[in-house]
C-alpha cells in the first residue's frame, strides 16, 4: 500500500472515531508497527493529527481538510465565490485554462464567462459543473485528463493522468491548495500535487486561488515555492497581512477581494 493511501485510511478512520492506537494501524493498514509509527510522526508534524502514548487523535480545533468534498464545498462558500469572480476576470475570449480539483476552483468552473474558452481539467465535478452551464452561442470546450479515479475528490490522478496534462499548453493554471506559508505551497496528495506541478509547468501565467484559512498552514506534500505563483487571489483577513507581504516580496502579484469588492 503506498504512502498516501495509508495516509487517507488512518484520517478516514480518525474522522469516523476519533483516535487511533498503533495496534489498531497495524491491523487496519496490514504494514509494520515501525512503518505506521512513522506516518503517525509524519501526520502529526504537519498538525493533521495529535501524537499520544500508543496512537493519535484529531486536533482540538476544528480541521476541514479531511472532510468529504461535499462538506468542504461549504466551508468559507461566500469567500470562495468572490475570489472565483476575481480570477474569471482575468480570463480572455479563446484562452485556455488548466482547472485543478479544488473547492474554490469548482466555483471558477460555476463562473466561466460566455466566452469560447477551452478547459483542461482532471476533476470530474469541475467538467459537470462546465457542461451544466454551456452557452450555445460560446460554448466552452472541456478536456477530461485521464486516469485512476481518487473517490474522495472526484479527481483523475497518476502516471495516466500526468501523461494527459502534459500534452497541453495552457494560457492559464488555476490551482488551490491546502497550506501556504513564506517557504510556499503545500497539499494533502501526492499524486493530486504531481497533477497540479505539470499543470503549473505547462501554463503561461499561474494563478492560486486561497481563502485566509490556508495561511501559515502546511500539509503533507510540498507543491511549489512562491516564485512559482504569477498571481495569488485571496479575501482581505488580518490573519492573512504579514504573510501577504512577505508573498508579495516574492514577486507574486497579490489581489485581495472583499465584500466591497
Amino acid at each position: 500500500m503506498m504512502k498516501q493511501q495509508r495516509y487517507d485510511q488512518i484520517l478516514s478512520h480518525l474522522n469516523l472515531k476519533g483516535y487511533l492506537t498503533v495496534d489498531d494501524a497495524v491491523e487496519l493498514l496490514q504494514t509494520s508497527r515501525s512503518t505506521v509509527s512513522r506516518d503517525f510522526n509524519d501526520l502529526a508534524k504537519n498538525e493533521l493529527v495529535i501524537r499520544t502514548h500508543g496512537g493519535i487523535g484529531l486536533p482540538k480545533r476544528s480541521d476541514f481538510r479531511n472532510l468529504p468534498y461535499a462538506l468542504r464545498q461549504i466551508k468559507n462558500n461566500d469567500e470562495k465565490e468572490m475570489i472565483a469572480r476575481a480570477a474569471v476576470a482575468l480570463l480572455h475570449e479563446r484562452d485556455t485554462l488548466f482547472l485543478d480539483g479544488g473547492t474554490t476552483t469548482l466555483q471558477v468552473a460555476s463562473f466561466l464567462p460566455a466566452r469560447g474558452l477551452t478547459v483542461v481539467t482532471n476533476s470530474l465535478h469541475h467538467a459537470s459543473q462546465i457542461i451544466e452551464n454551456q452557452k450555445p452561442d460560446a460554448p466552452v470546450e472541456v478536456f477530461i485528463a485521464g486516469g485512476l479515479v481518487y473517490a474522495p475528490w472526484h479527481v483523475n490522478i497518476g502516471p495516466q493522468t500526468r501523461y494527459c496534462l502534459e500534452q497541453y499548453h495552457a494560457t492559464w493554471a488555476f490551482f488551490s491548495a491546502k497550506g501556504i506559508d513564506k517557504h510556499g505551497i503545500y497539499n494533502h496528495n501526492e499524486l493530486i500535487v504531481e497533477s497540479e506541478r505539470t499543470m503549473i509547468a505547462n501554463a503561461e501565467k499561474v494563478v492560486l486561488l486561497a481563502d485566509h484559512t490556508k495561511f501559515s498552514e502546511r500539509s503533507v506534500f510540498f507543491l511549489c515555492e512562491l516564485k512559482e505563483i504569477d498571481i495569488l487571489i485571496t479575501d482581505e483577513h488580518p490573519k492573512s497581512k504579514e504573510l501577504l507581504k512577505e508573498i508579495a516580496d516574492a514577486g507574486v502579484e497579490v489581489i485581495t477581494v472583499s465584500e466591497k469588492s
